[in-house]
């Protein structure tokens, strides 16, 4: 559960988003809880809801991560949340989108443990000491070569200190690693603000303004690894936003899809 001073509250997290001049997360939906953010997302953005808008939840009981995965979801602790985004970008530069989310919500937690490693595991995780404390599920609506919209599904583990079981030993949050753990408004609108300035120089120069920026929080360059062409090291983030991975057998592969796991 969480206590009075961490409660979600619709007009402090708009008053401190436009006293930001943040635009990003405006309109807001907040509820108490639903099965899914992102599908809630989907659904508002069928109705023409503005690009930008933010769906927040207090708990899921649906949640899902990449591969259908179940997001686990309490409430009272961590950020459950789907943007809706309608980016002016082509189509063929929008599978890098992730990582430019997942480079802006990186630098939005950053602050918050200073000291700290915080890294990107390509494609959609966000580490802190090298355990997952974000994860990132986007999902584009198109109509035939046009992109509708795209449903960028964000779980930021804020307060929670303790996990199921089955993910203990690889799941971690800010509140485990910073001195003074911050409300959940506070990381909210650091991050909102650090992704609203990632996203709309995504529009503007693509990803190579970013590589360098990227490359820096990759955590698996250096590090083994095991992807959908074997096991190996990684080699860094490629030109167009793709992995490279070097085999154990000594070949170079460029990874676009499927899974990445630390070893």
């Amino acid at each position: 559960m969480s206590d009075d001073s961490d409660v979600l509250v619709r007009e402090r997290i708009e008053a401190e988003l436009r006293a930001r001049g943040i635009r990003l997360g405006l309109p807001l939906v907040l509820v108490d809880e639903t099965g899914s953010t992102n599908d809630l997302a989907s659904e508002e953005a069928m109705k023409d809801i503005a690009h930008g808008a933010l769906i927040l939840a207090d708990r899921q009981t649906r949640g899902r991560g990449r591969l259908g995965r179940k997001w686990f979801s309490p409430g009272g602790q961590n950020l459950y949340m789907s943007l809706v985004l309608r980016p002016q970008v082509p189509v063929e530069r929008l599978a890098a989108i992730t990582l430019v989310i997942g480079l802006g919500v990186a630098e939005g937690i950053a602050g918050f443990v200073p000291g700290v490693e915080v890294g990107l595991k390509w494609p959609n995780d966000v580490l802190i000491a090298r355990r997952k404390a974000v994860g990132i599920l986007v999902e584009a609506s198109m109509s035939g070569a046009l992109v509708r919209h795209v449903i960028a599904g964000i779980g930021v583990d804020v307060l929670q200190r303790s996990f199921d079981p089955e993910i203990a030993s690889i799941a971690t949050s800010i509140a485990l690693h910073a001195a003074q753990p911050p409300d959940r408004t506070t990381v909210l609108v650091e991050v909102l603000g650090h992704l609203q300035r990632r996203l709309e120089q995504f529009e503007r120069e693509g990803i190579d303004a970013m590589l360098e920026d990227l490359r820096a929080r990759d955590a698996t360059r250096g590090h083994r690894v095991r992807c959908v062409a074997g096991e190996g090291t990684g080699a860094g983030i490629a030109q167009d936003g793709a992995l490279r991975v070097q085999l154990a057998q000594g070949e170079l592969v460029t990874v676009r899809a499927g899974d990445v796991h630390l070893l």
